[in-house]
């Protein structure tokens, strides 16, 4: 894995971070900067294939996922619907919530059907996105609670 896709603060204990999935880099490096700042774990990558390959990484496990549906390989509802897929297979109950920003309206039903929760339109404010990430990582603690 090259150390250039992946950057985070240091991990604190009961932190899984955020996977950001976005293809422009000064973009991503933005709202990772933003996300850091606010005190979340956020693993970069600018492709489908490298956020896929994280999957097969034990030291990457996240909480939630952002993905820009304009990556370069794949759109990122294909990645979630992958990353769906691949929890199942993995026995997994929960699927990891996502949220995907996306220049156009995608359909509700379509967005569930891929595991995403939210969906943004681009441009999008670093504090709408900071706010649903707060707003899916506290419904996730109060389920497990």
């Amino acid at each position: 894995m090259d150390a250039d896709v992946i950057a985070f603060r240091p991990r604190r204990r009961g932190d899984n971070g955020i996977l950001l999935a976005w293809s422009d880099d000064g973009e991503r490096r933005s709202l990772a900067s933003d996300l850091i700042a606010r005190g979340h774990r956020v693993w970069q990558v600018s492709s489908a294939y490298q956020a896929l390959a994280l999957l097969d990484d034990p030291r990457c496990r996240w909480q939630a996922g952002v993905l820009d549906d304009e990556l370069v390989d794949q759109s990122g509802l294909e990645v979630a619907q992958c990353l769906k897929m691949c929890s199942a297979m993995a026995g997994e109950r929960r699927v990891t919530p996502l949220v995907l920003a996306t220049p156009y309206l995608v359909h509700p039903d379509t967005c569930r059907f891929a595991g995403i929760v939210t969906c943004m339109t681009k441009p999008m404010a670093p504090d709408a996105l900071a706010a649903a990430i707060t707003g899916i990582l506290e419904h996730r603690q109060r389920k497990t609670t």
